[in-house]
């Protein structure tokens, strides 16, 4: 039965010029008929024929949009035309449930999804925040966040406790955060001569700035903390 009203719409003629339907009928029975495949015939004196895709009909411009390309071409080539040059226009087939062309549903909104997306991503910017204060040292100045930095770069894990950096969970470094001021128990010696070389160059490197006035590092033989 479905069949049969499907049959009998597609073959039917408006003719929305003066003496047929008015253009807001016309626009209204066209916007029923979107995805269904359609033949529309233009006024004169520029009167064409064009058969295809009806892809929209907007009630706002008062103009249809319709997609000429064959079904089995790629790609598609749409003709915007006003409703008010339309002479007549023809339902040649209607959309199928299942056509491309046809207006997708729109699916329920997931509330507890995006609920707990929220929280997550709060969750991740809170996270965030802490690992970047914990970098921060509080009273330390300019010289020793920096030498915390490069460390922190170098050595994964590298933190303040107090005003002192904790480098490897063996080298502690104290103000003024030069080679001299890192110290180590007997036996990690070795991650100690590895953390004062890196501290011993950060501090070069900045005593090498125009206008640089820090704290050099000490010349001669060191021993362990």
């Amino acid at each position: 039965m479905a069949d049969g009203k499907r049959n009998n719409a597609a073959g039917k003629v408006a003719t929305p010029k003066s003496g047929g339907l008015p253009m807001q009928d016309s626009l209204e029975a066209l916007g029923k008929a979107v995805g269904a495949r359609i033949r529309i015939t233009t006024a004169a004196p520029t009167g064409t024929t064009l058969e295809g895709t009806l892809f929209t009909a907007c009630q706002t411009t008062n103009l249809i949009a319709i997609n000429v390309s064959p079904a089995s071409q790629k790609g598609a080539e749409y003709h915007v035309v006003p409703v008010s040059k339309i002479q007549a226009f023809q339902i040649v087939s209607l959309a199928e449930p299942d056509s491309a062309t046809a207006i997708p549903t729109i699916s329920r909104v997931d509330v507890a999804q995006l609920k707990k997306r929220e929280e997550a991503k709060v969750k991740e910017l809170k996270e965030k925040e802490r690992a970047r204060k914990e970098m921060l040292g509080r009273g330390v100045g300019k010289e020793g966040q920096e030498i915390f930095n490069a460390l922190a770069k170098r050595f994964p894990g590298t933190r303040w406790v107090e005003t002192s950096i904790i480098v490897l969970d063996a080298v502690k470094i104290d103000a003024p955060y030069r080679a001299d001021d890192c110290k180590a128990p007997r036996e990690q010696q070795k991650a100690l001569a590895h953390v004062r070389k890196v501290v011993d160059g950060e501090r070069r490197k900045m005593a090498a700035r125009p206008g640089a006035v820090v704290a050099t590092p000490s010349v001669g033989a060191r021993k362990g903390g």
